[in-house]
């Protein structure tokens, strides 16, 4: 459960910055914080959150770099998403 959580305030981030404004790293961190409060309503375990952002950030990036891969259903998807139009 700690992924989809993981997903979930990642994507709420890089949404927002892509959309909105590049937010600066102390309301980055505030915003992590506040999302730490939800995860126990999605299922992760008391304290199995990183504790900060940068460990967040690691732990997310480290989860992509080294356990996920993308099947070719997965890259279909991610192709339509990216390019509706085509």
């Amino acid at each position: 459960m700690l992924w989809v959580w993981a997903t979930l305030v990642h994507t709420s981030i890089a949404t927002y910055e892509r959309y909105v404004r590049q937010l600066p790293a102390v309301e980055v961190a505030r915003y992590y914080e506040e999302q730490k409060r939800l995860a126990c309503a999605c299922g992760v375990p008391v304290d199995g959150c990183p504790d900060t952002c940068d460990d967040f950030t690691a732990y997310f990036e480290g989860t992509v770099e080294r356990l996920l891969e993308p099947t070719p259903a997965a890259r279909q998807v991610a192709d339509i998403a990216l390019n509706p139009l085509d």
